[in-house]
């Protein structure tokens, strides 16, 4: 596997990671597994294979402190998604392999890596007004800071090269 192009969002609500199957629609739709692992915390001690049909029992494991892993495939290429609860936010993170995708393992944008994250915000505009997103960010191989505050999180963490801030019901956009 070669490096990881992630997008990071924080939403007031839980939401199926299916909502997400058109994220990267700029290369085609995401097929996740019918499965996903729950880890038991950050470092696990136990770890659990469940169905992800049950929505409700998987927003009640985040709420509880579990880790939620999924896998799925754009044709050949491999997507992984995990969602945490933390601050009193709902946590989503998928990501592509950039293997196939060169142009995606970048610290600044090219044209195609700006055409594929406009693509992708445009999504989670379309998104939010289902599950309030409120924070998003995107790049290779991110590194958040871990806080309750939005600007902290921009300002502490590495790689981003594109993201986005809810204010007044409008989202603020930016590459870095």
């Amino acid at each position: 596997m070669a490096a990881k192009f992630e997008v990071y969002m924080i939403s007031e609500a839980h939401f199926d990671i299916r909502q997400c199957n058109t994220l990267f629609s700029r290369i085609g739709e995401t097929v996740f597994s019918q499965d996903c692992v729950i880890w038991d915390s950050w470092l696990p001690e136990k770890e659990e294979m469940v169905k992800i049909q049950d929505g409700i029992s998987l927003k009640k494991r985040l709420l509880n402190g579990n880790i939620i892993h999924f896998q799925g495939t754009i044709g050949s290429f491999p997507v992984g998604a995990m969602q945490y609860f933390g601050h009193g936010q709902f946590h989503t993170q998928q990501w592509i392999d950039t293997a196939n995708l060169p142009e995606l393992d970048t610290d600044s944008p090219n044209e195609f890596c700006t055409s594929f994250c406009q693509s992708a915000a445009e999504r989670l505009m379309e998104l939010s007004q289902q599950v309030n997103i409120k924070f998003f960010a995107m790049g290779t191989e991110m590194v958040l800071y871990d806080s309750e505050q939005l600007e902290e999180i921009l300002h502490k963490s590495y790689h981003i090269l594109y993201y986005g801030m809810k204010q007044n019901n409008h989202f603020l956009t930016c590459y870095r």
